[in-house]
């Protein structure tokens, strides 16, 4: 089925993802809307953080360039809705449950953060996408209660998976506007933050300048040791890693 034909077929109502603008979010939408002819509605909360201009840009920029491939597409993506995070407020029972998980998991704060999202806006489900490549442990948390409007579609997923029906799509264009880094220096990766290792492990080191991508690989030995150890790690050595990492991570 080509991609026009599955956007003129019948629809289900729309899929709610949130989208940051990265290569998971933005494949799984072009998923939703070229293959599966869905509907889709964006949700992205906005941050104090240094990325944030940056991925709003690239949501505009993917968006002209979608129009412009498959016009019939702008019928099927709906307006971003954008929050702010200072809206939403946590729920208790949410941050506990986060808490009580992050003693021997690595769970991103994102997540008790879009639970409270779903729960104030009456979001039934949430796609959430992190590909298996990732280390957030979907799947040892499974039956957590936080989990409970949030999906992740792409955990039988890898990069090297995504970036082959990428190309093997004609996709290429509309992915290479895709964003990832944390805190961007003068609008490219900065090769120190979390999302820049992940990148230059999982095969898409070629999206960061060659100095950058050098400091990130060196990087490598270290983030991969403090992954594997730290639900055992002294809690003090712990605490003073993390203010090392402060900013980076």
């Amino acid at each position: 089925m080509s991609a026009e034909q599955a956007l003129g077929g019948p629809q289900k109502g729309p899929v709610h993802l949130a989208w940051t603008a990265g290569w998971d979010s933005t494949f799984w939408m072009l998923q939703l809307l070229l293959v599966d002819g869905r509907a889709v509605q964006p949700h992205y909360i906005i941050r104090p953080e240094a990325s944030t201009g940056q991925e709003i840009d690239a949501m505009n920029r993917i968006r002209r360039e979608l129009f412009k491939r498959y016009p019939k597409s702008r019928e099927y993506l709906m307006p971003t809705r954008f929050i702010d995070v200072r809206s939403i407020g946590y729920s208790v029972h949410h941050l506990t449950e986060w808490e009580r998980i992050r003693k021997t998991q690595k769970l991103n704060e994102q997540y008790p953060l879009l639970a409270c999202y779903c729960e104030k806006y009456d979001i039934p489900s949430l796609k959430v996408c992190i590909n298996r490549d990732e280390t957030v442990a979907l799947a040892a948390i499974k039956s957590s209660p936080l989990l409970g409007a949030l999906s992740s579609p792409l955990t039988e997923f890898n990069k090297q998976t995504t970036r082959a029906l990428v190309t093997s799509r004609g996709w290429q264009h509309i992915m290479h506007l895709t964003v990832f880094c944390r805190r961007p220096k003068k609008g490219r990766p900065c090769g120190v933050c979390g999302p820049c290792f992940d990148a230059v492990t999982t095969g898409l080191g070629y999206r960061l300048p060659v100095l950058r991508r050098i400091i990130a690989h060196g990087q490598v030995p270290l983030r991969r040791w403090y992954r594997a150890n730290r639900s055992a790690m002294n809690p003090k050595l712990k605490e003073k890693i993390l203010r090392l990492m402060k900013g980076r991570y």
